[in-house]
């Protein structure tokens, strides 16, 4: 198998943090990310560089009444507001959608279930319901079902509710020894340490793609969004910092291509509004297109490297 990159980018705007009733990393009415989506579906066309977008369900929607019938649980939709995308852009957003299937270059369009739901975290019910009602909005959207899927914050859903609703490949974050490092090694870990590739694999019929456990195309040592960094890194020139940010992604390439892997780097959406994240993400999509126009590596969305996979075991 040829080495390949696997970018993926999670789409979640008002349902990333609802349930935490947390907004402040977002911009007013989504204008910054909306700029932002803008800018890498264009990064993308001139690159030919697909990406997966890991897209919560309901903000394929354009309105609804905010009562979503089935789901277990009570409470879990006190956020929604009931309106349409004109009056809450936060949790509604067919405009984005719209346009990441207009563009030429073949992205995909993946679930992230329908709002937003830890699936460790409720039961394997809930999580049918999710994925269920996902698949519905796409289809209500016209575009095909999701065939991967993103567990939102790294949690795990059962393989039969997986298989029952059509998804066949996952991403998966690697082991990381996170929580037993102190403040700094953690901090050095996030920010600084080389990207490394992996190889990825069946798991009971489900391709597997491996991913950091921590945002990886975004830069975390500057802000993020709406949000600034940790006071440490601004102590670092911003210059010196998307420096060593770009050369550590480009160097993850580098290292897919000689070892024959797949380096899959992910952010959120929301993460990369802001002209300094921008930046860094016009340059490695433009790097990563130049090295598959070479034929070096080859640039894959999440669906893709499930059928690569499986042609491969």
């Amino acid at each position: 198998m040829t080495g390949s990159v696997v970018i993926s980018l999670e789409v979640e705007l008002g349902w990333a943090k609802h349930d935490l009733n947390e907004y402040d990393h977002l911009s007013e009415d989504r204008r910054t990310e909306t700029r932002t989506l803008s800018n890498l579906l264009d990064w993308c066309e001139s690159a030919e560089v697909p990406i997966t977008f890991d897209v919560v369900g309901h903000l394929l929607l354009d309105a609804c009444d905010g009562n979503h019938e089935g789901r277990p649980g009570d409470g879990w939709f006190d956020a929604d507001p009931g309106t349409d995308v004109e009056s809450d852009p936060l949790f509604y957003a067919p405009d984005m959608i719209d346009a990441i299937c207009s563009s030429p270059v073949p992205h995909d369009v993946c679930t992230h279930t329908f709002s937003h739901t830890p699936c460790g975290e409720v039961t394997s019910e809930t999580v049918d319901w999710e994925l269920r009602r996902a698949q519905d909005a796409h289809d209500e959207f016209g575009i095909p079902w999701s065939r991967a899927f993103v567990p939102p914050r790294h949690s795990s859903a059962h393989e039969r509710v997986l298989k029952q609703n059509g998804i066949d490949t996952v991403r998966t974050p690697e082991p990381c020894r996170l929580i037993q490092m102190n403040v700094g090694r953690r901090l050095y870990h996030n920010a600084l340490s080389p990207y490394q590739p992996s190889d990825g694999r069946i798991c009971d019929g489900t391709a597997v793609t491996p991913s950091t456990p921590y945002i990886s195309l975004g830069c975390p040592n500057l802000s993020m969004g709406q949000l600034d960094p940790h006071p440490v890194f601004r102590l670092i020139p911003v210059s010196l910092r998307k420096q060593w940010h770009l050369r550590r992604l480009c160097r993850g390439v580098d290292r897919a291509i000689q070892s024959d892997a797949t380096l899959h780097v992910w952010s959120h959406l929301w993460d990369l509004s802001n002209a300094h994240q921008r930046d860094i993400v016009e340059r490695f999509i433009a790097y990563a297109g130049a090295r598959q126009e070479q034929g070096e590596i080859d640039v894959l969305t999440m669906a893709d490297f499930g059928r690569v996979i499986r042609q491969t075991n």
